[in-house]
């Protein structure tokens, strides 16, 4: 639910924020806050874990509040109070700009959707099933309460966005989270707990992290509330959002094209088979999660005393060096090896694992079929589907910023799914391996394939995750 606010209601909407914060309901004997710490989540999670599909516990809801600079600004926040990071108050806005100035992309601010253009504050609101949206109100049959706390906000709504998590399966004990073109999701995320790390871990190739860990320090996520006492150990998180449209049956027509450039490789005589390749070579990634920069197939990666390692992050690109007339197995300008070079964009090991992010998108908009149930061409989307793209992090400069800047829109070899169109010509991002070879030994050859652009930004901000203690200071 995307607001925006009136200055002169600001202490209306500050008493109207504090009382969503401070409400609670109760389940199995003990109270819960809506607006959920992260601590009061973690046990809702361990309490619904296994529980059956319509056990009562699953009806909770999970709420979060967001706030834009110029929501800060709006409610009269005082300015030693607002975030400090410089890229948070300049706005999403300014840096998309910037880029456009360097010549790396063209402006998408002109082709957003107009709800955007000022947004002051972000309530996001997470249940087991699909809310339903009426007009610029939002329906929760299962709990009145909570939707008399958020009726109140409707008067400044400017638009709603609805996500829903797609399968890849209907096997609820076996499937996967993917997005629009069918890819697994959220696969190399950074993890906090031990728990959660161990469980990475038991499933990585041969049980190791010695090429790339996923552990991260709690700073990589979190950044200190300047709106609560100095010492109050008090925590929010900069949070980027970004609509992300995409054109699927483009992206699978484009597919094809690029598959059909691949038929001198014996390797693969079947068009299924050069199908998948094309895709793995433009994200990095076959669609069930296997690096193609380790397997010339999907299926995983065999480990060495016996088992799969399904979707492995236990990797890096350093023997997978690439040029476009002597090709490595993984593209650099695929999309995962962009986003996480691994190693080969910094000389200090493990230093660009610094700029991660943390991913919390979700997809959004209606398909005639989805792509577990084999859709047919005329039954892709063009539009009107794609990704509400969220990512979590100390410092938008430092993380999402560096990521897009210094190595997704790289000029010499910029991300393939997120550049501009290169068109035809000798532009590097233009080049495909026509083989996989463990070595360079075998003389392989690249073909010259243009790949266009298939997603688009409709409209995004920067927003600061204030902690719970600012919320309810108010």
């Amino acid at each position: 639910i995307f607001l925006r606010f009136s200055k002169t209601k600001a202490a209306t909407i500050r008493r109207l924020i504090k009382r969503l914060a401070q409400a609670t309901y109760r389940l199995e004997g003990k109270d819960f806050h809506y607006l959920a710490s992260a601590r009061e989540q973690a046990l809702l999670g361990d309490m619904v874990r296994d529980t059956a599909i319509d056990d009562p516990k699953r009806k909770t809801y999970i709420i979060n509040v967001y706030l834009s600079k110029k929501g800060y600004d709006a409610l009269q926040v005082p300015g030693a109070k607002v975030p400090p990071d410089p890229s948070f108050r300049g706005g999403l806005a300014s840096f998309l700009k910037a880029l456009r100035k360097q010549g790396k992309l063209q402006d998408p601010t002109k082709d957003w959707d107009k709800a955007y253009n000022n947004i002051h504050a972000m309530i996001a609101i997470a249940h087991n099933e699909q809310i339903q949206v009426n007009g610029k109100r939002v329906v929760l049959n299962a709990d009145t309460l909570l939707q008399d706390l958020i009726n109140v906000f409707t008067p400044y709504v400017v638009t709603i966005e609805k996500g829903k998590v797609l399968y890849n399966s209907d096997d609820r004990r076996t499937n996967e989270v993917i997005e629009h073109f069918g890819f697994r999701d959220g696969i190399s995320n950074p993890v906090f707990f031990m728990e959660e790390w161990e469980k990475r871990r038991s499933e990585d190739i041969n049980q190791q992290v010695d090429k790339f860990d996923s552990a991260a320090p709690l700073r990589l996520a979190l950044a200190e509330d300047p709106g609560c006492r100095k010492g109050a150990q008090a925590y929010g998180s900069y949070l980027v959002f970004g609509k992300l449209e995409q054109n699927v049956r483009a992206f699978e027509d484009d597919i094809q094209q690029l598959a059909q450039s691949l038929t001198p490789n014996p390797q693969i005589a079947d068009p299924n088979e050069r199908v998948k390749r094309a895709k793995a070579l433009v994200l990095g990634r076959y669609q069930d999660g296997t690096p193609i920069t380790l397997r010339d197939r999907d299926g995983g990666v065999p480990n060495k005393h016996g088992g799969i390692a399904a979707s492995p992050n236990n990797f890096d690109f350093s023997d997978d060096p690439w040029s476009p007339t002597g090709a490595g197995r993984c593209p650099i300008h695929s999309h995962i090896r962009r986003s996480n070079p691994r190693g080969e964009a910094v000389r200090v090991k493990g230093e660009d694992s610094t700029h991660r992010i943390v991913r919390r998108g979700i997809p959004y908009g209606d398909r005639e079929k989805e792509p577990k149930d084999g859709p047919t061409r005329a039954e892709l989307p063009t539009g009107d589907v794609g990704l509400l793209f969220m990512c979590f992090q100390g410092s938008i400069g430092f993380q999402f910023e560096h990521i897009i800047d210094e190595w997704c829109l790289y000029p010499d070899h910029p991300d393939a799914v997120m550049r501009d169109s290169t068109g035809a010509g000798t532009h590097r991002s233009n080049y495909w391996p026509t083989q996989w070879h463990l070595n360079r030994d075998g003389g392989i050859k690249s073909v010259e394939c243009p790949f266009p652009k298939h997603v688009y930004l409709k409209g995004g901000e920067y927003f600061f995750a204030p902690s719970i203690p600012f919320l309810k200071s108010l």
